[in-house]
């Protein structure tokens, strides 16, 4: 971690256009300060499931709020379509204390 950390202080432009267009695909915008590249790479991965991940890339993504995409055999299987449904929001209307939904 520390190594990750050093070659983020001394080259962030370079790390960022290398490694996050991987992650998250090619973007116009930075989602990132770069900054702070070497602090993230200190602290991560952070404990998280390879599922957990896929997920938050998929909605990365797609910018879409939809259940995990397992592909088009077991979606059908699991979800009845070949493509994952949008999260339902409906019942939050039913609840009477503040909330907070976070993602990513």
């Amino acid at each position: 971690r520390w190594l990750a950390s050093a070659f983020c202080e001394a080259m962030p432009e370079v790390i960022y256009e290398m490694f996050f267009p991987l992650m998250v695909g090619k973007t116009k915008e930075r989602h990132i300060d770069l900054n702070r590249l070497g602090v993230i790479a200190m602290n991560e991965p952070v404990s998280s499931s390879t599922k957990s991940v896929l997920h938050w890339l998929q909605i990365f993504r797609s910018q879409k709020l939809k259940k995990y995409d397992f592909g088009e055999k077991t979606n059908e299987k699991i979800y009845g379509s070949l493509e994952p449904p949008n999260y339902s929001f409906e019942n939050l209307r039913n609840i009477d204390i503040p909330v907070l939904l976070v993602i990513g």
